[in-house]
C-alpha cells in the first residue's frame, strides 16, 4: 500500500497487490467524504452499492461518488495470478465536472501513465510544482473519460443474490437454469420471473453480461480466444465470437486492435510501473 497526502486536486494514492492469488474478500460497506477512483490494475473487481453493481474488468476503472455507500470484492483473471488494484481519493471541490454518479469508464494510456507517475511522487510535493499539475491533468482526464456500460442490475432478493454471487465468482459454470434455481432454493418458475422483476434482464442475458466482462479482462491479461472460449462455457471459439461480436460491435481481435489505436490497450510498461512502484 503506498499513500500520497496533501494534494489539492488528490487527496491520497494507494496501490494495493493482494499477494494471495485468492479472491479478495468484499469490503464493509463504507462512503468517504470524497471521490474514489478504484482502477483494476489485475483482476476482475466487483462494485456494489444499494441495489446496482460493476463488474470492473482489468484496465478499466470506476468513479463513486462521495457519500455514496458502496463495498467492493475482486478475484484473479488467470490461475496462479494475485490481483492489484489502485484508489485515488479526489475531494468533491476538484472539479465542477467530476461525474455525479458511479460510472465504470476507461482508462487510456495517458491516464494511466499520469497515475503511475502520481504513485512515484513524494508525499511532501509542492502544491504549485510539477506534481500539483499531474494531480490536475488526472482529474481532467477522469472529467473526460468515455463512460462503459458495464452496470450489471442486482436483485434484492437473498436466494437470486446467492446465484448472482456465484456466477460472477465462477462465469464459466455450465449448470442450466433448473441446476440454478436449486442452488438458489427456488422453483424454476420463481428464478425467471423473479430474476426479470428485479434486474430488468432475462437470467440467460444477465450470464452473458458476466461473461463477457470476464472475457474483457482476460482478452486485457493476454489470454487466447480458444482458452476464454472453452473456459467460459462457450462450444467454440466461433461461438464465442459470435457473441462477443453481438455484444460489442466487433470480434475480439478487433476489439483489441481499436483500443490499442486508442490508446486504451493494456501496456505491459505501465503494468510493471504501477505493480514496482
Amino acid at each position: 500500500m503506498i499513500q500520497h497526502q496533501h494534494g489539492r486536486a488528490i487527496t491520497s494514492v494507494m496501490l494495493t497487490e493482494h499477494p494471495s492469488p485468492a479472491p479478495v474478500d468484499s469490503t464493509p460497506a463504507h462512503e468517504h467524504d470524497w471521490g474514489q477512483l478504484l482502477v483494476a490494475v489485475r483482476g476482475l473487481y466487483c462494485i456494489e452499492i444499494p441495489g446496482r453493481s460493476w463488474l470492473i474488468p482489468t484496465r478499466k476503472a470506476v468513479w463513486i461518488p462521495s457519500g455514496v455507500r458502496h463495498r467492493f470484492s475482486g478475484r484473479f483473471s488467470s490461475p496462479g495470478q494475485p490481483v492489484a488494484d489502485c484508489s485515488l481519493y479526489i475531494p468533491t471541490d476538484a472539479s465542477p465536472d467530476l461525474p455525479r454518479d458511479c460510472r465504470v469508464i476507461e482508462v487510456s494510456t495517458l491516464l494511466f501513465e499520469l497515475i503511475s507517475a502520481a504513485i512515484e511522487m513524494p508525499s511532501d510535493y509542492l502544491v504549485n510544482g510539477r506534481e500539483s499539475r499531474i494531480t490536475g491533468l488526472i482529474v481532467d482526464e477522469i472529467c473526460r473519460a468515455p463512460r462503459m456500460l458495464l452496470h450489471l442490475p442486482m436483485p434484492r432478493d437473498p436466494r437470486l443474490q446467492r446465484i448472482c454471487r456465484a456466477l460472477v465468482d465462477e462465469p464459466g459454470h455450465e449448470g442450466n437454469l433448473e441446476d440454478w434455481a436449486r442452488h438458489g432454493a427456488l422453483s424454476l418458475r420463481s428464478l425467471t420471473r423473479l430474476f426479470r422483476d428485479e434486474t430488468g434482464l432475462t437470467f440467460s442475458m444477465w450470464r452473458q453480461q458476466v461473461r463477457l466482462m470476464e472475457a474483457l479482462t482476460r482478452l486485457g491479461a493476454g489470454a487466447s480466444v480458444t482458452s476464454i472460449a472453452l473456459e467460459l462455457g462457450y462450444d467454440s471459439p466461433s461461438a464465442f465470437t459470435v457473441m462477443f461480436r453481438r455484444a460489442v460491435g466487433c470480434s475480439p481481435k478487433e476489439y483489441l486492435a481499436t483500443c490499442r489505436n486508442q490508446g486504451a490497450a493494456p501496456t505491459p510498461s505501465i503494468t510493471r510501473s504501477l505493480l514496482s512502484a
